[in-house]
């Protein structure tokens, strides 16, 4: 199995399976590219702007605001500003169970895969939201006396509140499983795409490394990732295009032709739709240095 999209979680006390970073970043561009993890994932936003795209759905989020990556899911970040700051938190929700909190959710949501509650992606203007994470942040960075307790009960506590609040959509275990043996047969392709953007990719090429039918594999690629196989290779193309469009001086027919586009008008089109202007916009916005 390829789990080159895969993150593994980065906990360095087994006992504690909670990490708390404090991300900055001083360059626009890419935050963090596209992967996908069984823990839950919480982004606090504290300065700038950036986009975070999770699945299908896209985000533009600012300070004060709190995305949420349920388990399973595909999501990357990147920002158009130089100044961005925010708190990363990735929390393995089994392990905030002690025996109370097991007895009383056997047979509900919090964190059972048999009944898995996603949660809505983006909290905005929550003054309980706010109030908690400002309180949990707090104790992580002060680190005095027994503030692992605090912040696993507010951990807890922040989670059933979202549950209860913004839960979106619940999954049963067969649903469940099926999504994460989805992403499993779909990491290879995810992978290639990102590393040769600038081949023809065809369907039928895709379908074969994920060992399914043509017909099969667009079905299964769409309910992974919300787009069409095509959909999703122009738009990480763009991505690609934008990147040389405002980092460099090549020209735009150059620029098209290594990012897989032989057809500077489609590269055009395909560029407007996805950027919301074009490619000469984006150049002239971004003349290189």
């Amino acid at each position: 199995m390829d789990l080159s999209l895969y993150e593994k979680p980065l906990y360095t006390d087994p006992f504690f399976p909670l990490r708390i970073t404090f991300e900055q970043h001083k360059h626009e561009g890419i935050l963090f590219e596209k992967h996908w993890h069984e823990e839950m994932e919480l982004l606090y936003i504290t300065e700038g702007t950036l986009t975070i795209s999770i699945n299908s759905d896209t985000y533009e989020v600012k300070p004060g605001d709190l995305i949420i990556v349920n388990s399973n899911e595909l999501h990357k970040g990147v920002t158009a500003h130089k100044d961005v700051s925010y708190y990363c938190m990735i929390v393995d929700t089994t392990s905030l169970h002690n025996s109370f909190i097991e007895t009383y959710t056997q047979n509900r949501t919090l964190t059972q895969p048999n009944d898995y509650t996603l949660i809505k992606n983006m909290i905005r203007d929550d003054l309980h939201v706010k109030s908690t994470m400002d309180n949990l942040i707090s104790e992580q960075s002060s680190k005095k006396m027994g503030y692992e307790l605090f912040v696993k009960s507010s951990v807890i506590y922040l989670i059933g509140y979202l549950i209860r609040n913004y839960g979106a959509k619940q999954l049963n275990e067969q649903t469940y499983t099926t999504r994460l043996k989805n992403l499993n047969r779909l990491n290879k392709v995810l992978e290639y795409i990102d590393t040769n953007y600038s081949d023809s990719l065809t369907v039928d090429t895709a379908a074969k490394m994920s060992n399914l039918s043509p017909y099969y594999f667009c079905r299964l690629f769409k309910t992974a990732t919300g787009r069409s196989f095509v959909q999703y290779v122009n738009e990480r193309r763009i991505e690609k295009a934008h990147m040389l469009l405002t980092k460099t001086d090549l020209s735009i027919m150059e620029v098209a032709l290594q990012t897989g586009f032989n057809d500077a008008n489609y590269f055009s089109r395909a560029y407007k739709k996805f950027r919301k202007e074009s490619p000469s916009a984006a150049r002239k916005g971004h003349i290189p240095k």
